[in-house]
């Protein structure tokens, strides 16, 4: 008689993976929405304008890999994918631990972070179009709406998490804690990510540039549009906290996440 109780089927196990690797990445993100404006602000002493930027360098970095990481998720799998976007993470810690090192030197620290801050918008991209790539190879047609749904909790929430849990980590170890927190968090997802088995890249059809373009530009400019007073202030409002006194600076980046 087998005295083993069932473990859950392969399919709900490597969503849970890749609901964590899109949980981490967003979480390290959200963690760095209320810190690197007084980072940059206040520790390396640049304008508001720098603070836009490197704040944006992420967002825009996201947006530019969006076709070249799907592109590389239909052809290389999306496990690759996925893999490329977590090395890319860890990668992008490194860096916001390089740049409290050239502190004393305050324009190259500002170009290491805005480097990290690039590879990290890369990095989201391919861990969101990979891991949604792979859910839906492995659910079908019928439960796409659940999947999609599923990794959009994971992202959502995180995003919610990160901003307080960025905050405590600042105000109790300094930026270093967010650099070495986007670090560990990537290894550790790279690791429980390794033994998840791949799936085959399923043959793609090549439809021209203009039909696709004709087919998403209008809800792509809504979301567009929609998106830059998230993106104005997720990256002031922490400074305009910090300005009236108000100490609590997970606040803003926990109510402005993203709807």
């Amino acid at each position: 008689m087998n005295m083993h109780q069932p473990s859950a089927p392969p399919t709900e196990r490597t969503v849970l993976s890749l609901m964590t690797c899109v949980f981490t990445v967003f979480l390290v993100t959200g963690a760095a929405l209320p810190t690197l404006p007084l980072y940059i602000h206040d520790g390396l002493g640049f304008s508001n304008f720098t603070v836009g930027i490197v704040s944006g360098a992420q967002f825009a970095a996201s947006l530019f890999c969006r076709l070249w990481s799907g592109t590389i998720s239909d052809r290389r799998g999306p496990k690759f994918a996925v893999t490329t976007g977590l090395v890319m993470a860890m990668l992008a810690g490194l860096l916001y631990l390089g740049s409290l090192l050239a502190i004393a030197h305050a324009g190259l620290a500002i170009a290491i972070l805005l480097l990290g801050r690039v590879l990290l918008g890369g990095a989201e991209s391919f861990i969101m179009i990979g891991a949604q790539s792979w859910c839906l190879s492995l659910a079908g047609p019928s439960k796409v709406g659940r999947m999609i749904a599923w990794i959009g909790t994971a992202m959502f929430v995180a995003l919610a998490l990160g901003a307080p849990l960025g905050s405590v980590l600042f105000d109790s170890f300094g930026f270093a804690s967010v650099g070495l927190a986007t670090l560990l968090g990537s290894v550790a997802t790279l690791l429980l990510l390794i033994p998840v088995p791949a799936t085959k890249p399923a043959p793609q059809s090549r439809k021209a540039a203009k039909q696709v373009l004709k087919a998403v530009w209008i809800p792509g400019l809504a979301m567009a549009f929609s998106s830059l007073g998230y993106g104005i202030m997720t990256a002031f409002a922490v400074l305009l906290f910090v300005q009236r006194g108000w100490q609590r600076r997970g606040c803003p980046s926990l109510l402005l996440r993203r709807p």
